[in-house]
């Protein structure tokens, strides 16, 4: 093998450690992990959470594909998202977002088709809220934008549901996961 094939070889894992920067106080980000985030959302994957978000002893990642040519940290902004949950040595997307929010098993919010939710952008933000059981969780807000990142319809909070295993919807007006819709898009929204 050649130096310059050895060399790139050693360079190349930190090439696309750069890509995928933890925030905050997380563990770093190993190879699988950004693996899975390429595959689930495309090679301009950056995760921007890891770790036991959801439960203390699951690991997951959040990764996001931003918005035009400000980074992920600036304005918040994201066209796709996903948050994949580690079973094994697999990691699977446990909550997708691109025009429509959505778990494996359903639609997020929906409480008839008309009502689907899509956008093209998303504001995202993420924190921990304390609700009526007396229990901390982790929520994602999920804001539909127009191109300047400005809120153009009403935040779309998604938790994990322990009780049925997923991400759902959720209502901060005390505590209660919403309805899913579990039939395809119709034609028209696709």
């Amino acid at each position: 093998m050649s130096l310059a094939r050895i060399a790139l070889l050693l360079i190349l894992p930190v090439l696309l450690m750069a890509q995928f920067r933890p925030m905050d106080d997380q563990p770093p980000v190993d190879a699988a992990t950004m693996e899975a985030a390429v595959r689930a959302i495309g090679s301009g994957a950056i995760v921007v959470r890891f770790g036991h978000l959801s439960s203390p002893d699951q690991n997951e990642a959040i990764a996001v594909v931003g918005r035009g040519s400000t980074s992920f940290e600036t304005k918040r902004t994201v066209s796709r998202l996903v948050v994949l949950r580690q079973n094994d040595s697999n990691w699977t997307a446990a909550l997708t977002v691109d025009k429509v929010i959505r778990n494996p098993q359903g639609f997020l919010g929906a409480t008839s088709l008309d009502q689907l939710r899509r956008s093209d952008i998303y504001r995202v933000d993420f924190f921990k809220r304390t609700f009526d059981d007396g229990k901390d969780r982790f929520v994602i807000q999920l804001t539909p934008a127009d191109a300047d990142g400005k809120a153009a319809g009403p935040s779309v909070y998604v938790s994990w549901n322990p009780l049925v295993g997923r991400y759902q919807q959720i209502s901060l007006q005390g505590y209660g996961f919403e309805p899913e819709i579990h039939e395809p898009l119709p034609a028209k929204a696709q």
